[in-house]
Parts: structure tokens; C-alpha cells; sequence
């Protein structure tokens, strides 16, 4: 099952965490000089990309939503372990920023987390702050 987590705090369950962590790699840096031929690049350190995933979970009610909402909001700045819909995991992934996309009313609902009436979606901000070996 998808979700995010905190070693050992909260942890949020999704009907679906769809997107990708990037791998970390060296970064570069141009540091040509004006008016001498070539290119030239310094090395800066491995790094992850700022990424986004986006994620779908369900609630019995609109207040749940909100709760779930303010749940999510609260880990802005921490750092979580991610596990996607094909239990993809990251540890040590920052969350930048977690932004609500829509808030909806289904008409009849079947399985999901809670067989809830009502879906919220929400885009994340994420990256991983491990340094590969």
C-alpha cells in the first residue's frame, strides 16, 4: 500500500502515490569565462531533484478531509519515508511543500481506505536528501 511516513511518528496511507523519487546524481556547474574557447564545468555534489508525486485518499466525511488535509500539511519540513503504488521506497525524503489539488464528492464508492464518500488529491513537493554510496 502507498503511503508516507515518519520514523516513528504518523504515518499517512494513500489510495494511490503515483510519481517517482529521482536518483541522486553529481551535479555541475558551468563555469566558462568569457572570451576563452570551450566549456568548462565544475563538479558541485550529488544531489536529488526537487520532484513532485501526486496522491489520492479517501474520507467518510468533508471534516475528515480537512483533518487529513492539516495531517498532511504538518509534514512540511520533515523528513519521511515514501513508499509508491509499485512499493517503491525512499527514506530520508524531505517534504518541501504538500499542495491540495481537489476535494470531491463521489457518487458511490467500493473499496479505497475507508469505502469513504469523499476523495481529496494532493500534489507533493519532495526530495531525497540521502547521499547515494
Amino acid at each position: 500500500m502507498a503511503s508516507i511516513s515518519v520514523d516513528g511518528g504518523a504515518s499517512w496511507d494513500f489510495i494511490s502515490l503515483r510519481g517517482t523519487i529521482a536518483a541522486q546524481g553529481e551535479q555541475v556547474e558551468e563555469i566558462t569565462r568569457p572570451n576563452v574557447d570551450g566549456h568548462a564545468y565544475a563538479k558541485r555534489g550529488k544531489r536529488g531533484l526537487v520532484m513532485r508525486m501526486r496522491s489520492a485518499a479517501d474520507g467518510d466525511d468533508a471534516a475528515g478531509l480537512q483533518t487529513t488535509l492539516v495531517g498532511y500539511k504538518a509534514l512540511e519540513g520533515s523528513l519521511v519515508t515514501v513508499i509508491d503504488d509499485f512499493e517503491n521506497e525512499w527514506e530520508n525524503v524531505l517534504v518541501l511543500e504538500v499542495t491540495p489539488v481537489r476535494q470531491m464528492r463521489l457518487a458511490a464508492a467500493a473499496g479505497g481506505l475507508t469505502a469513504g464518500l469523499y476523495l481529496i488529491e494532493c500534489d507533493w513537493t519532495l526530495q531525497h536528501t540521502e547521499i547515494p554510496t
